[in-house]
């Protein structure tokens, strides 16, 4: 699954610091709304599936730009924006 990027660390070790992987029972996702991640899961096994993801997939998008905030909103908006019409 491919996160967009707030950075490349999303998960917080049980053993202590950060990584990029769930290593242990006691690693978290470091935001705090694991919906977020659960949709990202969903969306990504469909894809990979082969099944119709894209609708799974935009309410992932919106769910990570309300946890990323309005500054970040109105990036992701231009990147779509540009992906669209370039």
């Amino acid at each position: 699954m491919t996160f967009t990027y707030l950075h490349k660390n999303c998960i917080n070790l049980a053993s202590g610091g950060v990584g990029d992987t769930f290593m242990q029972d006691g690693d978290t996702f470091v935001l705090q709304d694991e919906r977020l991640l659960k949709l990202g899961v969903i969306f990504s096994w469909k894809q990979l599936k082969g099944s119709p993801y894209s609708e799974d997939m935009g309410t992932w998008s919106d769910a990570l730009a309300l946890a990323m905030g309005p500054t970040a909103r109105a990036h992701l908006d231009k990147q779509n924006a540009d992906r669209r019409h370039g």
